[in-house]
């Protein structure tokens, strides 16, 4: 609706309506394959930023955003895990026995 604007001058509100929703429901079926869209049918078309707000960016450009997702959310999982457990707990080992682990290295041999 904050696209649609205001109804037209000789336009009824239900008609504004029907309008607003049949231009949504078009955009939803051209948006079906959100993932990676249709390239077009012409070189110029996989170029081309959407007119109607679809998209921030051309359809050539969605394989590649899709995969950098991917590759993202894979790779921020085990970063993760590594920064928010176990660089803790190799801290809280040093604190409470890395004095006693480091202790036979210092201390001086007796002969």
């Amino acid at each position: 609706l904050l696209e649609a604007k205001e109804p037209l001058a000789d336009e009824e509100v239900d008609a504004f309506y029907l309008r607003v929703v049949a231009e949504t429901l078009t955009r939803m079926q051209r948006n079906v394959g959100y993932l990676v869209r249709d390239l077009g049918s012409s070189i110029s078309d996989m170029f081309s930023i959407p007119s109607d707000g679809s998209g921030l960016w051309p359809p050539i450009l969605d394989l590649p955003v899709l995969l950098l997702s991917v590759i993202y959310n894979v790779l921020i999982n085990p970063l993760t895990f590594f920064l928010m457990v176990l660089v803790p707990v190799t801290e809280l080992v040093n604190v409470f026995f890395g004095a006693n682990m480091r202790a036979p290295f210092c201390s001086t041999p007796n002969l």
